[in-house]
């Protein structure tokens, strides 16, 4: 006696829906698995800033000093739309990411990018991939990269781990810099200069830096 034809075709039906549903899992796992995209905005701009009891307008990334911190995750794709409002000009340098096919984001003006011109805008479009940890950006121009940087976060992927014991806790990051008392820039030109640098501490007496002085405001 044969099967009901009522019951080959519900069996038939069963079979479909499941390899349908097993095609639709095998549709998604690239999307859970892939990076996301993670856009941010700097606006550049000139902006009132006391530090040690001195105010000067300095150049800062969103009105904020030092600038924004970045968070991605490994395989994330970052995309950075810069807008330049200041007179001078200015390009960005993601210190420390691999850019694979990707030398054109690097940053560096003159080598890999044309400076982003006062009153332009600029994209930096990337992909961090095989990197985990905290590096840092800074503007790649001249002396503004003393005033323009910020924390660069790589959180591992999801579901994976650093490869060291989690923290007990976990704590902002810490950025050093320099705030001089005055403008350098301004100092050294009123001087008869016409370029100005910073020096790192050097090993030679002749090439130390001199301590604080005594008069320097304690607030």
């Amino acid at each position: 006696m044969g099967t009901p034809r009522g019951l080959r075709n519900a069996g038939s039906s069963s079979s479909a829906c499941r390899f349908l549903a097993a095609f639709a899992v095998l549709l998604t796992l690239p999307t859970l698995t892939a990076g996301l995209t993670r856009h941010y905005t700097f606006n550049v701009q000139m902006t009132n800033v006391t530090r040690l009891c001195v105010t000067k307008s300095i150049p800062t990334v969103n009105g904020q000093f030092p600038g924004p911190k970045l968070v991605v995750r490994e395989g994330d794709r970052l995309v950075v739309k810069v807008h330049n409002h200041m007179n001078y000009n200015v390009s960005f340098h993601w210190h420390g990411i691999l850019q694979l096919r990707n030398g054109w984001a690097d940053g560096p003006s003159y080598i890999t990018q044309c400076p982003i011109q006062g009153g332009g805008s600029y994209v930096y479009d990337f992909t961090v991939t095989g990197q985990r940890g905290t590096l840092w950006w800074h503007a790649h121009f001249s002396w503004l990269r003393v005033h323009l940087y910020g924390p660069l976060v790589i959180l591992p992927k999801r579901g994976e781990g650093f490869p060291f014991p989690r923290p007990y806790k976990e704590l902002p990051p810490i950025m050093f810099g320099v705030w001089l008392m005055h403008c350098h820039f301004d100092v050294h030109l009123s001087w008869g200069l016409s370029m100005a640098w910073l020096v790192n501490d050097g090993p030679l007496p002749s090439q130390k830096m001199l301590p604080p002085p005594s008069d320097l405001p304690k607030c």
